[in-house]
This record gives C-alpha cells, structure tokens and sequence, in this order.
C-alpha cells in the first residue's frame, strides 16, 4: 500500500502542470557577481522508472550542476547528482561561493506534507532540507494558478550575514543561518492575538462597510460553527472575490505582509483532491502520522465541494 502511495506521488505532476510554463534556468549567479552554478546536463534516472496515469514508463530527471569563478571561468567543485530540479526553482548564492539555497518559490508539485521546498548545500553536497510541514501549519495555506502554487509570501536573501528570511501566507516568519541550513528563529506576526481569526474565503457584502466572510480555510483563531465571519471594513472590498483577511473583534485588521487578495485553496486544486481521495481510500492515510495526517486532511476539509 506504501508503494501504491509513492507512485499516486510521482503520477501527479504529469496530470498537475498543464498550463502555466514553467521556469527553466541554466545558471545562477551570486549577488556580487563573482560566482555562477550553471547546469551542465540531465539524465534520465533508470533505476527510479514509474508509470504515469495510462501506464506509460516515466523517468526521473537527474541534473548535474557545477560552481564556476566568472573572473577566470574556473570551475571550483561539482555538485552530486540531483533530482531536486534546480532549473525551476530559485538558487541563491553565498559571496564565497562555497554555499547556496535552493528556494521552490513557485512550485509545480502537489503540496504535501513532505514536499521538499528549501535545500541547503555546501561545496556540492546537500546538508538541510525542510519541507512543507516545516513551514504550514495546513497544506491549505497556499496560493495557486492552474498547475503552480505560492507557500510563501516573500523572502529576503542577505548574502553579507549569510542569512535567508521566508515569510508565508500565515503570517509566521523564518530566519535561517545559509552556512549551516539550521533555523535561527520564527516569529509570528503580532496582529495574530487570542482574540483574531485569520481566514481566507468568499466575501459577501451585507450593507454598507459590513461584509460576511464564508471560510475555505482557517490558519489562526476559532471560527463559528457555520463557517461564517461577520465584520466590518473601511477598505472597500469587491463583493463574490476570494479574500484572505485577519479579523479581529468584528473589524478587518491591517497586518504588514498579509496578502489580502491571496485566493488559498478554495476549489482550484482538483487534481489534488481527487489523489488524496483515492489515497484514502487506498488506505494510504495509514502511512502517516497523526501530525502529518492532520496537515493533509485539513487541507482536504477546505478543498471546497467536489
């Protein structure tokens, strides 16, 4: 059954990336210049062969990817093998060159709990990875288009203290050390109180300045049984349009960071929907742990109807 769930996995991403292009980069240069990773070629991994959705053989792609010196063009150090796709994602480069971060900031994956999503890497060889589950507290706190989705708001790579910042649609903010790939710290935004509920979904205007909110998915705070948050907002907001807002006391609240007109998970990942179906079904739940299991299935409860 575990190996039924792996392949359900790797099948996806052929149905899933159908629309948007996406990135493919052949190198990466370093802030001040000096360094540049560039792609020296693929293969097609053999001994990871699976089948897509009709049973067609598919491959793995397994890249290969080398630091050069600009100034002289010489090459300094090979990376392993990967197929972590480095084209499609974001590297950033150290100023010595010697480390980097790899950033899945527009991912055209399914976002599982485990879906890795920042690398660390030094001299070629991988040290740190975190997935999803490091960072969401739900697999539903994210933001798509047809076949890519957004977990993070925005990041910040400073290249002189070696650090890298992510913040994310639930307002939570990570800091990491690039030299060693551990976490330095995580903070919560401070608009987030007891009292708060931060939620996102379809709003409805009721009269004037006074709005009804139909909740897809719930980050912070407690929510009326019915599913609906009432409150008011100076802010004009278009009535039928999907929102994420931070409610407070029956009033919008401002929150620096807080992308209000992020539409999280509110029915456009159906191909996502339908594999967790068929792995419930399958009973590839049991795989899981109970916290791994929470993060998957709230994500479900919020999909929207089928």
């Amino acid at each position: 059954m575990k190996t039924l769930f792996l392949i359900v996995l790797f099948c996806l991403p052929s149905w899933y990336c159908k629309a948007d292009e996406p990135r493919f980069q052949t190198k990466f240069s370093s802030k001040d210049g000096l360094y540049e990773l560039r792609l020296l070629g693929t293969r097609k991994d053999s001994a990871a062969k699976y089948a897509d959705e009709v049973g067609s053989a598919l491959y793995p792609t397994v890249s290969k990817w080398a630091m050069f010196a600009t100034q002289t063009q010489q090459m300094l150090y090979f990376f392993e093998d990967s197929n972590d796709n480095i084209a499609l994602k974001t590297a950033l480069i150290s100023d010595n060159g010697n480390r980097i971060a790899v950033l899945d900031d527009w991912s055209a994956g399914v976002p599982f709990y485990n879906y890795g999503v920042l690398s660390f890497y030094e001299r070629g060889h991988k040290i740190k990875e975190y997935v999803l589950h490091d960072f969401l507290c739900s697999c539903g706190s994210i933001s798509s288009s047809v076949s890519h989705f957004s977990w993070l708001t925005k990041y910040r790579f400073a290249p002189l203290t070696n650090s890298l910042t992510i913040s994310t649609y639930e307002l939570n903010t990570f800091v990491f050390d690039v030299t060693s790939g551990n976490l330095l710290s995580k903070r919560q935004d401070t608009a987030l109180t007891t009292t708060s509920v931060l939620v996102s979904g379809q709003v409805q205007k009721t009269f004037s300045q006074h709005y009804e909110l139909t909740v897809s998915q719930r980050m912070h705070g407690v929510v009326p049984e019915n599913g609906k948050v009432a409150f008011t907002s100076q802010k004009n907001l278009r009535s039928g349009n999907y929102y994420t807002l931070l409610i407070d006391n029956g009033r919008r609240i401002d929150a620096p960071g807080l992308y209000e007109d992020a539409n999280l998970n509110s029915g456009t990942f159906e191909y996502e929907k339908k594999l967790r179906q068929e792995v419930e079904s399958a009973g590839g739940l049991k795989t899981l742990t109970a916290d791994q299991k929470d993060f998957f299935l709230e994500g479900v409860m919020h999909l929207g109807a089928s």
